[in-house]
């Protein structure tokens, strides 16, 4: 590079990285250059846009962004990584909530995957084969459009497809159709020695078992193949809400301890249930996936056992409607904004969560009031609890056996996610933390043996440091993992502050 290049460069570069990165970036930007792999350069009009992470609250810094359209492309963007001794990161939908797609910090070479769009249908097989740069409405949109078909996904269409399905994949058709990755039967990456392999069961069948819970560590995915289905007729919508002003806390709690066993002894494959926690409600919603008579003769038995538990309990809920929806329908209600938007929105916020075992009555207790005595007084009013009905007898997350993929969290009855959000105008307080990880700690404390409650990567929290990450996110898994990462990057190319490998 030519020094009035390299002076150019110095201009446009952020105050944020070192000297050394800065070389590195000089460094990056010529080897992309030299291999006409496709990029954006920092003083491109676009590069502040592409750099911008969904949680606002945490940006970084790359020392370069290239925009791969082809696998040669991303085999000589990761060349020049090694060669300049550069950290590789892949974004997808770039819905990180810890920013892992820029990197998880700074100094990373950024692979957006925004060229690989493919979505296309093998129809005799029912295979789909879908580009990693794909978010989930789009790809939800085009398989449906083709051949009226899906696969389990999440709710949030903006979502990358590729970060979604790594880590698991819970939506609400999860209860039985499994996680994303449950429907994954292969994927084309690339490795860090530049090869392109596939991995399914049949073929490199251990590096297929830690793509499917810990898949970012290891390569950068090209295509994804997942086996689709034929979704129901109809899915009913429904939505039973409580002002928690109304009702007390032992109320809620006796409402929880109904609903945990329902899911553990009693909710059927077809009804998908969450609730949560809101500021101005307490909200039990979901998608039944059949007919509304079937719904019905499912959810009323629920209803009368759990409306006897409060004092007034037609007095204080407000039932909507239930609606019935085709496949596409459902998908777009539960979205609750644009399947394909033009821009990807932007928070700022603080997430944790966990994965826990059947909860003790202690520990749900412990959930509920600290909502009461903490979270309803906040002088913010943006934050959420969301139980996710994840396990039970007749899910089919937890039909999978606990081994057969690296996502460890099969026995979790709830998916619980804690979620504190502020404008995105604002700076988010020094102490903010402390709001989230107290109600996580108390929800551990009541429950006894915190170490065995996992957490979900796709819910990455940023106060874990590497090793609680590892133990946290993988539990036993974790070891067989690292000793993949080993055999598959053993100079640790790919690469967060969280990822297996991690230090």
């Amino acid at each position: 590079m030519q020094l009035r290049d390299l002076t150019k460069l110095l201009l446009f570069a952020s105050p944020a990285l070192s000297a050394s990165l800065l070389v590195k970036k000089a460094l990056i930007q010529d080897c992309l250059n030299d291999a006409k792999v496709p990029q954006v350069e920092p003083e491109s009009a676009d590069y502040p846009a592409i750099i911008k992470p969904f949680n606002l609250r945490v940006p970084f810094k790359p020392v370069g962004v290239a925009l791969p359209s082809t696998v040669e492309h991303v085999q000589a963007a990761i060349a020049c990584a090694v060669k300049n001794k550069v950290t590789v990161s892949a974004r997808g939908g770039g819905h990180s909530y810890a920013s892992h797609g820029l990197g998880g910090e700074d100094g990373h070479l950024v692979l957006d995957m925004k060229g690989f769009k493919e979505v296309s249908l093998d129809k005799e097989s029912g295979v789909a084969t879908v580009g990693s740069g794909n978010r989930i409405g789009e790809m939800a949109i085009q398989l449906w459009d083709e051949a009226g078909v899906g696969i389990s996904h999440g709710t949030c269409p903006t979502v990358g497809v590729a970060g979604l399905t790594l880590h698991g994949g819970y939506g609400l058709s999860s209860r039985g159709k499994g996680l994303a990755l449950d429907n994954l039967v292969g994927v084309d990456l690339v490795l860090a020695d530049g090869t392109l392999v596939s991995a399914s069961k049949d073929e490199n069948a251990e590096l297929f078992w830690g793509i499917q819970g810990a898949g970012s560590s290891f390569g950068i995915i090209t295509a994804f193949k997942f086996q689709t289905f034929t979704p129901p007729a109809e899915n009913i919508a429904y939505e039973y809400i409580i002002p928690p002003e109304n009702v007390t806390a032992e109320e809620v709690t006796a409402m929880i301890e109904i609903l945990q066993d329902y899911t553990i002894n009693k909710q059927s494959e077809n009804m998908n249930m969450r609730f949560f926690f809101f500021p101005a409600s307490i909200s039990l919603t979901g998608v039944y996936h059949g007919s509304l008579a079937d719904y019905e003769a499912e959810i009323n038995p629920l209803i009368e056992q759990i409306a006897p538990v409060f004092k007034n309990w037609t007095g204080v809920v407000t039932v909507k409607e239930p609606q019935v929806f085709n496949w596409i329908e459902a998908i777009e209600y539960f979205a609750f904004g644009p399947m394909d938007p033009e821009e990807l929105p932007r928070e700022n916020f603080f997430a944790k969560s966990l994965m826990p075992p059947e909860l003790k009555p202690e520990a749900i207790a412990a959930a509920v009031e600290y909502m009461y005595a903490e979270a309803l007084p906040l002088d913010r009013n943006d934050w959420y609890l969301l139980w996710d009905h994840h396990g039970g007898a007749s899910s089919a997350v937890s039909a999978v056996a606990g081994d057969a993929t690296s996502y460890a969290h099969r026995q979790a009855i709830f998916k619980m996610q804690f979620y504190d959000r502020i404008p995105n105008n604002e700076t988010y307080p020094e102490d903010g933390e402390k709001f989230l990880n107290g109600w996580v700690s108390a929800v551990q404390e009541a429950q006894g043996n915190a170490d065995s409650i996992g957490m979900y990567v796709n819910y990455a929290d940023t106060t874990l440091g590497a090793e609680e990450a590892h133990h946290f996110y993988w539990l036993d898994h974790y070891e067989k993992l690292n000793e993949l990462k080993s055999q598959y990057d053993p100079n640790k190319v790919f690469l967060n502050p969280q990822a297996v490998g991690s230090a």
